[in-house]
């Protein structure tokens, strides 16, 4: 009897195995659910319900397999309201079977192996970052920017110190002018030399967003730009891209078309500017979230030799913050509620070419 109790339950093993081979508890399944589950959960926002399913499917088999009662399973997994960890450990807490308790660490074998393989493109997915310039090529040579994220303790570079990569959401920010902080390295400050009209190249380390402008600004220092307050400077622009072909949502920004560059940006000193010590300004102005401006600006310093003797003045010079305000057309702006202009005010004064 007892022989042929083994046989039958051998024989509804293999039944069971043929019938749910897809969902066996072997090797195999540790590969074919962690990679259905990856998929299910990136390409449906109801995948959880979906791999919750799943599970209940090999309860219930296995249940009948082993002649335990299915009315846990289904009683369990109704739970409204429940995480899987929390699903599988009232069904463990269901039996006392140690049948079923295998069964339950098999279970959270693959779903801990989901987890990890799931986390990770959801976070992909999900955490978009921003970015800033991190190095510049200036006539012809490299110079490597501020290190975000990281003490300024030890960092000589010529720009200065910004520390996050995120955005300034109003134009009435006191960081404004040169990211936050904007503080001077002090000793540890350098200014490139390059000469008036020359090429200034920055570079981003990576950038997300396609829609919105680019504004390359400079100011004169009344003296040393190490010891200078950039939010008490007058600047001006140099270059600006902003719209330049398409429509609002589907056109080509001058952020696209930095991204399109290897996520650079080129402008040139205007010649006729006197030689002294100035900053740079790089901004991007990302409009790609409806009426909340995200400004991300980053500053460096330079000496420039040669020249002429031409100045910016009236229009063309502002402060930062107070060049913009939050009622300028182009700086809080829904472009999705405006699919079909082709039109983009860029905010700020004219560009000065000297």
């Amino acid at each position: 009897m007892f022989r042929g109790a083994l046989k039958e339950d051998s024989h509804k093993r293999r039944l069971y195995n043929q019938r749910f081979s897809p969902l066996r508890m072997g090797r195999p399944s540790l590969v074919w659910l962690p990679l259905s589950c990856s998929i299910v959960l990136l390409a449906n926002p109801l995948g959880h319900k979906v791999i919750l399913a799943i599970f209940t499917s090999i309860i219930t088999a296995n249940a009948r397999l082993y002649h335990l009662p299915t009315s846990p399973a289904s009683h369990v997994f109704a739970s409204p309201g429940s995480s899987l960890i929390g699903h599988l450990r009232r069904y463990w807490t269901s039996y006392s079977d140690v049948k079923v308790v295998r069964l339950s660490m098999r279970l959270l074998s693959i779903a801990f192996t989901c987890v990890a393989i799931v986390l990770p493109r959801v976070a992909q997915v999900t955490a978009v970052p921003h970015g800033g310039v991190l190095s510049y090529n200036i006539a012809g040579t490299n110079y490597k920017g501020f290190t975000p994220y990281n003490t300024p303790v030890g960092q000589t570079t010529i720009q200065r110190e910004w520390d996050s990569y995120d955005p300034i959401t109003t134009p009435a920010s006191g960081n404004l002018a040169c990211n936050a902080n904007g503080a001077s390295l002090g000793s540890a400050q350098l200014s490139a030399t390059v000469a008036a009209g020359s090429r200034v190249t920055a570079y981003y380390n990576q950038w997300p967003h396609t829609i919105g402008p680019v504004m390359v600004y400079m100011a004169k220092c009344p003296g040393s730009c190490t010891s200078a307050n950039p939010s008490s400077l007058s600047w001006f622009k140099i270059d600006q891209a902003g719209l330049i072909s398409g429509t609002l949502t589907t056109g080509l920004w001058g952020q696209g078309q930095l991204v399109a560059n290897n996520n650079s940006w080129t402008s040139t000193i205007p010649a006729s500017l006197p030689a002294g010590e100035y900053f740079i300004r790089h901004e991007l102005l990302a409009l790609h979230t409806s009426n909340q401006p995200q400004f991300y600006p980053e500053c460096a310093q330079l000496k420039l030799t040669g020249g002429g003797s031409s100045s910016p003045s009236g229009s063309y010079l502002v402060q930062f913050p107070g060049a913009y305000k939050a009622s300028d057309p182009g700086v809080t702006i829904d472009i999705y509620s405006q699919p079909t202009v082709t039109t983009y005010t860029i905010p700020g004064p004219p560009v000065w070419r000297g």
